[in-house]
């Protein structure tokens, strides 16, 4: 199935994935039972990442990071998170919006040894972003307030 990930164009759904490998006459129940398990943890999947990119800074460098972040698109209306998001592909003079999830990525930057060559990004974490929600007008001066400390004035 990893290979079938990598190797597989269009959608990246489970049938898709099951043609891709060429298993689509087997049947298909373990897959579906593979992907149905529990959720991963994201921090415990980049965790040796983290470690690994540590062990190959000097002891006495910091750790150098990039924040980068993205929009998924969406289908559908009941995932949580989605809202409408401009296309970073949409002309200037024309602003596209698209329904997607806002996530962040966090890459640490680590240069091979002793070399003048650019530095290399491994990302360390991927998270859901999504918007801060909004206080009803007839909001409490509270509700009102804690949303001004959770956005920074500009």
């Amino acid at each position: 199935m990893g290979l079938a990930q990598l190797a597989g164009f269009g959608r990246r759904t489970i049938a898709g994935l099951i043609c891709a490998a060429a298993r689509q006459d087997d049947d298909w129940s373990a897959d579906y039972r593979l992907f149905a398990r529990g959720r991963w943890d994201a921090d415990d999947l980049f965790a040796p990442v983290v470690r690994g990119a540590l062990q190959l800074l000097p002891d006495d460098a910091p750790l150098v990071a990039a924040i980068d972040d993205t929009s998924l698109r969406k289908t559908g209306r009941k995932i949580p998170g989605v809202g409408y998001r401009r296309d970073p592909m949409s002309p200037p003079f024309h602003v596209n919006l698209v329904p997607g999830q806002r996530f962040v990525q966090l890459s640490a930057l680590i240069h091979e040894n002793a070399t003048p060559a650019p530095a290399r990004g491994v990302p360390v974490r991927f998270r859901h972003a999504p918007p801060i929600p909004k206080p009803k007008f007839d909001a409490d001066e509270d509700a009102k307030k804690s949303l001004s400390r959770a956005v920074p004035a500009k």
